[in-house]
């Protein structure tokens, strides 16, 4: 083997070596960012459960708030449910058409 092949070949190898650790920091790179892609998926599906929890209770509180009867405000929430009927009966003659 002459001179300049040995240098070559020890280029080569060298090169080979940079590429397999240039590798394995890409398998290390890729593994965090698999377990950070994981992590806010989880986080992603716990905001979507807690959305949807408060937009029950939201509305359980609007419909709670529909019915609220007290002193006062019995008249007003006749005068209410006697709007959302006429609505819903409405709603209801439309879609019979």
């Amino acid at each position: 083997m002459t001179k300049e092949e040995e240098q070559n070949l020890q280029v080569l190898q060298t090169r080979v070596r940079q590429l397999i650790l240039a590798y394995k920091e890409q398998q290390r790179q890729n593994g965090r960012l698999e377990k950070e892609l994981r992590l806010c998926k989880e986080q992603l599906q716990q905001a979507e459960e807690s959305r949807q929890q408060a937009v029950a209770q939201y509305d359980n509180l609007k419909a709670a708030k529909i019915l609220e009867v007290s002193g006062e405000d019995v008249k007003a929430t006749r005068a209410r449910l006697a709007k959302l009927i006429k609505l819903v009966d409405k709603s209801i003659a439309r879609l019979n058409v």
